[in-house]
């Protein structure tokens, strides 16, 4: 069972026995490195063994994307984190531009994978102060601005936001939380047996992801 406060304090107990024993002490919801908040929890899962957390989580942003913790304009994290109780650190993995996740689980047998439903969202945070970075602006000519739009635009499509299943590798980790949730697979939540409608996932059970429609 895992729970968490209004404080970002995050507590674990194991109830397969009698009566429910805590598992190791209360964690904030910090940097490993600095102390520093890493946002607010809007909700967490435990897998099934107990030695892992999953958390989806909120930032406060000032007026122009700049992080600040008293601000009342809440987003969402585009980064799913999770919390090794045996190494007592967070990792984290970013979903991608403009996405954030909506919707977690861990599998009910493998405690190493993570599933996160995944939704586009213009406005999110995504674990750095700037909303963007803005291209340089290309050398004046005739065909330049034609070329750069164009530029743009390709790289538009080509980072398109989806709705999708994106299933998680979580691997032990060491103390610096170096690369170790990889991804496994990105699956659309588009059905295409029925022209692209829109379905939702309902479970995991390794290696299956079931939808309904």
């Amino acid at each position: 069972l895992v729970a968490s406060t209004t404080m970002n304090v995050i507590r674990v107990w194991n109830v397969s026995r009698q009566k429910e024993m805590p598992k190791g002490n209360p964690r904030k919801f910090v940097s490993n490195s600095t102390d520093k908040s890493l946002g607010e929890i809007r909700s967490l899962r435990v897998n099934s063994d107990g030695t892992k957390v999953s958390l989806m989580v909120d930032q406060r942003l000032a007026p122009g994307g700049m992080h600040s913790g008293n601000s009342t304009l809440r987003v969402p994290d585009s980064r799913v984190f999770v919390y090794d109780t045996e190494a007592d650190c967070f990792l984290n993995y970013n979903v991608g531009k403009s996405r954030v996740p909506m919707a977690h689980s861990w599998d009910c047998t493998d405690s190493r994978l993570l599933a996160c439903e995944v939704v586009p969202q213009a406005l999110c945070y995504s674990g750095t102060d700037e909303l963007a970075s803005v291209p340089a602006s290309p050398q004046s000519s005739p065909t330049s601005g034609k070329a750069f739009r164009k530029g743009l635009a390709a790289a538009a499509a080509e980072e398109e936001p989806v709705h999708c299943v994106m299933t998680l590798f979580v691997a032990s980790s060491e103390r610096d939380g170096s690369d170790r949730m990889l991804l496994q697979d990105s699956i659309p939540c588009a059905d295409p047996g029925v022209g692209g409608a829109a379905r939702m996932p309902v479970a995991l059970v390794v290696p299956p992801i079931y939808f309904s429609r």
